[in-house]
């Protein structure tokens, strides 16, 4: 068995979906279904192609190369097919490039209770605990309150203001 990654997509002639009873010839692994990918073996000369894109929202940038070579020797007894492929998905990123895709968090609402009707439970973007740091903090000893920055350097942390009694 061989990942469909890595067959380029210059290389393939057809494709055949086996399925049901038949797909059993294959094999105790094969029962629910068998995809064949058939190589090209008449190609002759140079295929490739070539696509790209992006979103409305200037994001998920993409591409992808497809490229195959093929030739018979020996009289048409063989035949060589040689094939390459690179793609490129960068996806949407953190999520700052959608409204509705940012990092969203259901916290306690620090009005409840205090204004009348309002939520226990709201919605917040990009929140964060107030005591800690993505590359780590040093809470106590000689050292606390160092936070480790990118490229391993230190920086004095600040810790944030906590609004809330807790998050969900």
């Amino acid at each position: 068995m061989i990942s469909t990654n890595l067959v380029p997509q210059a290389l393939i002639g057809s494709v055949d979906v086996v399925t049901g009873g038949a797909s059993a010839a294959y094999g105790s692994d094969a029962v629910s279904g068998v995809v064949n990918l058939k190589l090209d073996n008449r190609l002759e000369g140079f295929r490739g192609s070539l696509q790209g894109g992006t979103t409305d929202h200037e994001d998920n940038n993409n591409y992808l190369l497809s490229a195959g070579w093929g030739m018979k020797f020996g009289d048409a007894r063989g035949h060589i097919l040689v094939g390459a492929e690179i793609a490129q998905n960068n996806g949407i990123g953190d999520g700052h490039s959608r409204d509705w895709a940012g990092n969203r968090y259901l916290i306690a609402n620090p009005a409840y209770g205090v204004v009348p009707g309002a939520p226990q439970l709201i919605h917040v973007n990009d929140a964060k605990t107030s005591y800690a740091s993505p590359g780590g903090v040093i809470t106590s000893g000689a050292l606390s309150g160092v936070q480790f920055l990118s490229g391993g350097t230190t920086a004095p942390f600040r810790p944030g203001s906590e609004f809330t009694a807790g998050t969900r």
